[in-house]
């Protein structure tokens, strides 16, 4: 790929991932099935961005409380919600990294 096209497909992805992420928090906390004690556990659900050296995006969807993982994992699984959102979510943003990327192969005739 040109230099022009590269910077325009992580432009396009990083624009996925900034315009998700809070959606992606707000449906985590909409779609626990667990009973808040104190809230921590809902309010800390984080989808942070992570710029990894201009080689990629990534969404990371984590807890914010040390018992998370035990959320997760416990029962069975019946408190997790990482995975559910994975789920949910990655179909989501991969349809709309395909639109970012294809939204820019218009081949544009410089001689014209």
């Amino acid at each position: 790929l040109g230099d022009v096209r590269r910077r325009q497909i992580e432009s396009g992805v990083r624009r996925v991932a900034e315009r998700n992420a809070a959606k992606i928090e707000e449906w985590m906390r909409s779609n626990a099935v667990w009973r808040d004690i104190s809230g921590d556990a809902r309010r800390e659900l984080k989808a942070e961005i992570i710029d990894i050296s201009g080689k990629a995006v990534t969404v990371l969807l984590r807890h914010g409380v040390d018992y998370g993982l035990w959320l997760e994992v416990a029962n069975a699984g019946k408190y997790a919600i990482l995975t559910k959102a994975l789920d949910a979510w990655a179909p989501i943003i991969w349809q709309e990294v395909q639109m970012e990327i294809t939204a820019g192969t218009v081949i544009l005739d410089e001689g014209a």
